[in-house]
């Protein structure tokens, strides 16, 4: 299994280019160094709210959109049934 997972990733990493090469070796170093620093918590939490209040702004643009959108459409329903010779003015 083992032998397997490191022939397939040996085959990927003779097809790279050196530029991808050097690409995915910073990629991998960063990413590890990330994982060995302590973060902390005080700023994810406020990272957190700040989304948390931006969703709900969204959350509320969408809703008001989607009434808007309704009441345009309903609206417009009767006046699909005239066509060009028929116009009867809606009371």
């Amino acid at each position: 299994m083992l032998i397997e997972l490191f022939e397939a990733w040996s085959s990927v990493w003779y097809s790279l280019s050196p530029f991808s090469r050097f690409f995915l070796l910073l990629f991998v170093l960063v990413r590890l160094r990330s994982l060995r620093t302590v973060q902390n918590d005080n700023s994810h939490r406020k990272s957190l709210a700040l989304l948390n209040h931006r969703s709900a702004n969204l959350r509320q643009t969408v809703v008001a959109m989607f009434y808007l959108f309704g009441l345009t459409f309903f609206l417009q329903i009767p006046n699909a049934f005239q066509t060009q010779g028929t116009a009867v003015p809606l009371v």
